[in-house]
């Protein structure tokens, strides 16, 4: 089962015309999951209309565990429009930016969840100023290989 401690959406910074949001994100609903689903951010929160510019930056930064001992976490960074993917729902959008964690040895037996923290950053390119875009992030459970 996977376990998310903390996670915070930094910034969507619109390069050309200066403009950034800022939030930070309640904890989503971990997931067991070895494919993979969204945690929900995109919602009403990580969302972001760019009024000039077609790239933003996008910056996620958290706190994963994974309490199975052993194995590790995937993290994918998605945007896309429209309705943004809920929490444990099947992937979705355009990936940009992925990240693999992986504890050696893991949590020991009837330990604690090793957290890991980590930050990831991806310019996206392409976007329609005054289309509204969604900003989320898909989370695996990884197995011990």
């Amino acid at each position: 089962m996977k376990h998310i401690r903390r996670f915070a959406f930094l910034a969507a910074f619109s390069l050309d015309s200066g403009v950034f949001a800022t939030t930070t994100l309640s904890n989503p609903t971990g997931t067991s999951s070895t494919t993979g689903v969204m945690m929900g951010f995109g919602v009403t929160t990580c969302r972001f209309t760019p009024a000039y510019s077609a790239r933003v930056q996008f910056i996620i930064s958290g706190v994963v565990g994974n309490n199975a001992t052993g194995n590790g976490s995937t993290i994918n960074m998605r945007y896309g429009t429209g309705a943004g993917p809920a929490n444990g729902t099947a992937i979705a959008g355009a990936g940009t930016a992925a990240l693999n964690s992986k504890a050696p040895g893991g949590n020991s037996a009837g330990g604690s969840i090793q957290n890991f923290p980590f930050t990831m950053v991806a310019l996206v390119t392409g976007l329609s100023p005054g289309t509204t875009y969604w900003f989320d992030a898909s989370l695996a459970a990884s197995a011990s290989t």
